[in-house]
């Protein structure tokens, strides 16, 4: 997934949503430095509406990735 948003935003630098897909994504796999905080940020800063959504899918991904799934057999 970050490969695809990595090509996405060398098409589209303003592509809000895969900043936010990346960022969110970083999260969820335990990367919260600062390339996440970056791509969040970024989306923000086209789409400020998104902030509210934003700020429960960030407490979300970071709810998940102190409680990840356990891994099927």
């Amino acid at each position: 997934m970050l490969t695809n948003c990595d090509k996405h935003l060398r098409i589209n630098p303003n592509d809000a949503v895969a900043y936010g897909r990346r960022g969110l994504t970083r999260l969820l796999i335990g990367d919260a430095g600062e390339p996440a905080w970056k791509d969040l940020d970024n989306l923000v800063r086209l789409q400020p509406g998104f902030r509210p959504a934003l700020e429960l899918l960030v407490e979300e991904a970071k709810r998940q990735s102190l409680h990840p799934r356990p891994q099927g057999p």
